[in-house]
């Protein structure tokens, strides 16, 4: 039982097309995963970057909450003084100088500023000198 030249051709051409066949998988298989390792790694870095962003932010409001909470307790400590009268009372120079209107200082009598705030609501606005 003899093969002839056609069958020959016909498996070496089949044994040709399994062979691309597989060629074709192994790099598609391997491109494939080269590209999700890169990916894979873009988004580690992307992600370090982010980290190292928020820490950055994250120290920057702790600086500046810090720096609020030193304000805050500097002029806690000054309420405290003005309410021992620590700076004395012949050291006070207080005067009405007129209302609030928005982000307007409207300057008034003292007598016209209390009766306007009383009417209206608006608060008045004292200048102390110590």
């Amino acid at each position: 039982m003899g093969l002839s030249k056609f069958q020959i051709i016909t498996i070496v051409f089949l044994f040709m097309f399994v062979f691309v066949i597989g060629a074709i998988y192994s790099n598609t298989k391997d491109a494939a995963e080269s590209k999700m390792r890169q990916n894979n790694n873009i988004n580690h870095y992307e992600a370090k970057n982010t980290i190292r962003n928020e820490e950055t932010v994250i120290r920057e409001d702790n600086s500046q909450i810090q720096n609020l909470s030193e304000q805050i307790n500097y002029l806690n400590q000054k309420i405290q003084d003005l309410e021992n009268n620590n700076y004395g009372e012949n050291n006070k120079n207080c005067r009405i100088y007129g209302i609030m209107d928005g982000t307007v200082d409207i300057q008034m009598t003292p007598a016209q500023a209390i009766q306007e705030s009383r009417e209206t609501g608006k608060d008045v606005v004292v200048l102390c000198k110590f």
